[in-house]
């Protein structure tokens, strides 16, 4: 009966879920009420514990509705792309690549092992509880130039890949350090822009790109006031 009333009983349906309570618990029957079951669901008012209990019910269902159903753009960061990649590796063979990847010093073996665990990287950094690992797993990409870029390029394929790379010497990064210059952001980015940033082994490009993780504008929440300009 409850499923076919969907999330909203008829006023019949709440009078017999009350005469059902008071039927099968006679004791919480209300011996000084007209039927008993009033206080369940009075029909006149609308008023009682089940039209309380629905109106929760209801509430809760519709706020989890607009959760799952909210907007995911296409092409977002949380966009789990399709990738035409190299052979890639899996089970064993992928956790032996990993193991090659940390200790190796063949700069070009591992940029091979790297490729051929791309597709594992990739679901590890769309699993919230895997995501913090990647440098663990991939320690690699701290010490060996090239990987950042290998890994962008195969997840956006060689056109977008070389305009990124052709334009962020000469576009986008000189934008990026004037508006850090100008503004007084804390420690993180003036150890970026200093000299001594280089003690971190970050070399100029990578202090970039994390300066502008820094500046970036945080992500709306509650009631928007206006748009955020590019």
């Amino acid at each position: 009966m409850a499923l076919s009333c969907r999330r909203v009983p008829t006023v019949n349906v709440r009078i017999t879920y009350a005469l059902g309570i008071v039927t099968l618990f006679p004791y919480l029957k209300d011996k000084a009420s007209p039927t008993g079951y009033e206080h369940y669901y009075d029909p006149h008012s609308g008023q009682g514990y089940v039209a309380y209990r629905l109106k929760t019910v209801q509430r809760k269902s519709s706020s989890v509705c607009k959760r799952s159903s909210k907007t995911v753009y296409q092409d977002g960061p949380k966009t789990l792309r399709e990738t035409s990649t190299s052979e890639q590796s899996s089970g064993d063979e992928c956790r032996e690549a990993m193991s090659v990847i940390k200790h190796s010093a063949d700069r070009p073996v591992v940029k091979e092992k790297m490729k051929a665990t791309f597709k594992h990287r990739q679901k590890m950094l769309h699993d919230p509880d895997q995501s913090s690992l990647i440098l663990d797993d991939f320690p690699r990409f701290l010490d060996t130039p090239g990987l950042i870029d290998q890994d962008f390029t195969m997840l956006f394929g060689e056109d977008i890949s070389g305009k990124f790379i052709a334009k962020w010497p000469t576009f986008y990064k000189p934008r990026i350090l004037t508006v850090c210059k100008g503004l007084h952001t804390g420690t993180p980015v003036d150890d970026l822009l200093s000299e001594e940033s280089n003690d971190y082994g970050w070399d100029s490009d990578l202090a970039a790109i994390l300066m502008l993780v820094h500046i970036l504008p945080p992500t709306a929440k509650g009631k928007r006031h206006g748009k955020i300009s590019a």
